[in-house]
């Protein structure tokens, strides 16, 4: 008989959704979509793409859940395939805005190049853009700066942030979307770049 609860232990969790329990992944659905939907609307500015991406993650878990580890995270899962469909996402977006063409020369355009094709300049692309986030990092209210270098830079997750600053991780969280949006209002044409940047440091 199919199980109706609104919390399984992960482990639990886990087998049922490897042995093909619909109301496994329905509770994983409604445990971790808000979560993710918050997490890849701070990189996609679309309510209709976010939520289709994040869609998209769920349909991955359900298609490959007989390949999920049942001693493994099931919520690193989740998280390693939304960080992936934003980075394609972005990616599509840069092709579609023909940066390549109205960039060839820039740093930008090696940048991009370095990300698909593995140019040899990386070291001094990325100090480059390096240096113009720092810039721009600098403009940001005292807090909503120690908080994104704190996760951007220093690759600490939200929690462990919460816990250093003695703050909530919703606080957190409201200052991580306020740094992306300052660094959007400034970096314009190569907010894709920076945002591409951003999502290959996340582990």
């Amino acid at each position: 008989m199919p199980f109706k609860a609104s919390y399984l232990p992960a482990k639990d969790l886990n087998t049922k959704l490897r042995n093909g329990d619909f109301d496994a992944f329905e509770l994983l659905f409604r445990n971790y979509y808000s979560r993710l939907y918050a997490y890849v609307r701070t990189f996609v500015n679309s309510d209709l793409f976010a939520e289709d991406l994040v869609q998209g993650v769920f349909t991955t878990l359900w298609v490959k859940r007989e390949e999920i580890d049942s001693e493994k995270s099931i919520s690193a899962f989740l998280m390693k395939n939304a960080k992936n469909a934003c980075l394609d996402h972005l990616r599509h977006q840069l092709v579609e805005a023909k940066y390549i063409n109205e960039a060839k020369e820039t740093e930008t355009q090696q940048l991009y190049y370095y990300d698909f094709l593995g140019s040899k300049s990386e070291n001094n692309i990325e100090e480059d853009l390096k240096k113009s986030i720092e810039v721009a990092i600098e403009t940001m209210p005292e807090k909503c700066k120690i908080v994104f270098r704190m996760r951007w830079f220093e690759g600490l997750k939200n929690r462990e942030i919460s816990e250093k600053l003695i703050i909530s991780t919703t606080m957190v969280e409201k200052h991580l979307a306020k740094g992306i949006s300052i660094l959007k209002s400034q970096f314009r044409k190569e907010y894709y770049l920076f945002l591409i940047f951003i999502l290959t440091k996340i582990d």
